[in-house]
């Protein structure tokens, strides 16, 4: 998707834009975003100053906050989408200097490229569905357009917290998602169950 929207699901407008608007009137346009009701060609754009933040998101006239293309918008210029059930998807950002940052843990859950132009180009040429300067003709407007690949591209996302290296050398990271314990209990419960099964054999 060259030139994307972005419409900001629930869980993080309530966790992190809400409680800033409600500090900060100007907030929303500080941040490019814009509070708005229906979809599509039904969208239409909601003055801040007379909404209640607490209706948001809420009712038969559903408010909710939407960021519109541009080179402000949080996810960049660019996004590829996934068949992810999680809603998970690669995407540009408009925030480069956080790639700078030795802790790089600042999204909601989708993941940031750091040259996500590049890789879009990369995919156009592996996978044959058009050249790629159709990419750049898109980049020249602001208007969303989609760009589909004639065949599914796998993407594997790994998680690692420790690995050794090509010198044998041991790193270890911070556990962020905070599955090494998780993991750990379930190495616990093997090894004991193990430990059962041997003391019934004997």
């Amino acid at each position: 998707v060259v030139n994307p929207s972005w419409t900001v699901p629930k869980s993080i407008a309530y966790k992190d834009i809400i409680p800033e608007w409600r500090s900060n009137p100007d907030y929303l346009s500080r941040v490019n975003l814009q509070v708005v009701h229906g979809y599509g060609e039904r969208r239409q754009s909601v003055s801040p100053d007379g909404v209640d933040p607490d209706t948001m998101y809420l009712g038969d006239n559903y408010r909710y906050f939407w960021e519109p293309p541009g080179e402000r918008n949080t996810l960049g210029r660019v996004k590829f989408m996934s068949r992810s059930r999680y809603a998970i998807y690669l995407h540009d950002t408009s925030a480069k200097r956080l790639f700078s940052e030795p802790q790089r843990a600042f999204s909601s859950g989708c993941i940031r490229v750091e040259n996500a132009l590049g890789l879009a180009r990369l995919l156009l040429e592996l996978d044959r569905s058009g050249p790629a300067e159709q990419l750049d003709d898109h980049l020249e407007s602001l208007e969303t357009r989609e760009i589909l690949l004639r065949r599914e591209i796998p993407v594997h996302i790994t998680y690692w917290t420790a690995w050794i290296d090509e010198s044998g050398l041991l790193h270890f990271r911070d556990d962020l998602y905070r599955r090494d314990r998780n993991a750990l209990e379930q190495l616990a419960d093997l090894s004991q169950s193990e430990l059962n099964d041997t003391h019934t054999a004997d």
